[in-house]
């Protein structure tokens, strides 16, 4: 009986001394992880002296540029929509980057047909600027912090450098896609006289178009089931029979009409599923991006300025339960490789909000944990800072960020994002006076 006993003593003394060693073994792989994510950061993090359009010494923006090297396309991200030092990072950022590398567009999270469409119409004197800025969403247009980037829009229009302004959203909603999309739309086939214009479906499809277009996410759940795949049946009508006649000049359309369809999908599924819908949304701002860069500009080097969400190249590898995810940034990546610099933005605490949201509410951005990349980075004691992550894939593991939400999210993140801007103290916007 004894015997039994002591061997079953020895047993669970083996167990805890296994736990114990595991233990020790992972305490210290966090530890030599840590010290090489300090390490990383102590060699490679550069201040940036500020966030001011006005400041034109730019010597701490060459570290960004030799970062960015050949790239074809940076992104520009946010943690949240109403962050209003990355704002005005991002104003000063661009200015770098139109006047200095030679970068012609900037696109936005906003109205692609909108976008597109108004800008023509302003270079033939039919629109304002201010007319353009109306298809960008308003989360930016009523910020006071935004207000640097569209003014250096602006200024830049009235020299022989302008800085092109464009869009990628299919969420074409915005004031002149309300206005302008259907009509055109139905001028468009009827001049080209496709088959479908001579069916006795074609005016209820024009009739019914407006439920997607128009600024109504309830309107497409409102109608049957019968009348929304009639939808989607003639959007795929239309496309098949303009793809036909194979004429460059109508890319576009058939461009849109793929955004009016991705749209559709995204009103439809936001409500049951909101991964599905995130999924159509990006995989068409990204489809939508790729053209401009393929056929609309390609000689042209563009500047995306998005949610950190959308930019990030792989949102799927650092959040679990969001295994299938597609960004705009695994989009566009897919396809350009290297000729893509994602940059996200990060902060050390503060507070956030959106302007857009009723009952506006800020809330607080907690300190990080002392296993956070923003907890090194802080200790250097700058306000603002840059870091690259390209030339660190093999040296750092896996670390803590809040890299794409005001959020820790312990990942791999030099696949996710290219490099980080840093701001020590974050604030939302202030609304512009009318």
């Amino acid at each position: 009986m004894k015997s039994k006993t002591n061997l079953k003593m020895h047993k669970y003394f083996l167990l805890y001394i296994f736990l114990l060693i595991s233990y020790v073994a992972k305490s210290q792989s966090e530890n030599s992880d840590l010290e090489k994510l300090e390490e990383y950061v102590e060699v490679n993090l550069t201040e940036v002296s500020s966030i001011l359009l006005d400041n034109n010494t730019y010597d701490d923006l060459e570290p960004l540029k030799l970062a960015i090297g050949d790239s074809r396309v940076v992104m520009l991200g946010e943690q949240d929509h109403g962050d209003a030092p990355t704002f005005l990072a991002k104003a000063r950022i661009i200015k770098y980057l139109h006047e200095q590398m030679g970068f012609e567009v900037l696109a936005f999270e906003s109205d692609f047909f909108g976008l597109n469409r108004s800008w023509e119409e302003l270079l033939d004197q039919r629109l304002s600027l201010d007319d353009v800025f109306l298809n960008i969403f308003p989360i930016w247009t009523i910020c006071e912090q935004a207000q640097p980037v569209f003014n250096y829009i602006r200024e830049c229009f009235d020299s022989d450098n302008r800085l092109i302004v464009t869009g990628i959203d299919c969420q074409d909603h915005q004031k002149f896609a309300r206005e302008n999309l259907v009509p055109e739309l139905d001028n468009l086939l009827k001049t080209l006289n496709i088959p479908f214009v001579k069916s006795n479906e074609y005016q209820r499809f024009i009739s019914l178009l407006p439920v997607i277009t128009a600024y109504d996410p309830k309107a497409l759940l409102k109608e049957s089931k019968k009348s929304q795949k009639f939808l989607f049946t003639s959007l795929d009508i239309v496309k098949t029979q303009l793809l036909e006649i194979r004429n460059p000049d109508l890319e576009f359309w058939i461009q849109v009409i793929r955004s009016i369809r991705a749209d559709g999908e995204n009103l439809l599924t936001v409500n049951d599923n909101s991964l599905t819908a995130d999924n159509v949304r990006d995989t068409q701002m990204g489809n939508n991006l790729l053209w401009l860069v393929k056929n609309k500009f390609p000689n042209k080097k563009i500047i995306v300025w998005l949610h950190s969400q959308h930019a990030a190249k792989n949102m799927n590898i650092i959040v679990k339960t969001k295994k299938e995810m597609i960004s705009v940034g695994r989009v566009v990546h897919d396809s350009l490789q290297t000729e893509l610099y994602v940059l996200g933005f990060t902060c050390y605490s503060g507070s956030a909000g959106r302007l857009t949201v009723k009952k506006r509410k800020t809330y607080a951005i907690k300190e990080p944990t002392n296993e956070s990349i923003e907890h090194f980075i802080h200790k250097k004691g700058y306000d603002y800072a840059f870091l690259d992550f390209r030339n660190g894939k093999e040296q750092l593991g896996l670390f803590k960020m809040k890299g794409v939400s005001p959020y820790e999210i312990h990942g791999d993140w030099p696949k996710v994002l290219d490099g980080i801007f840093y701001i020590k103290d974050m604030y939302p916007c202030d609304r512009i006076e009318q």
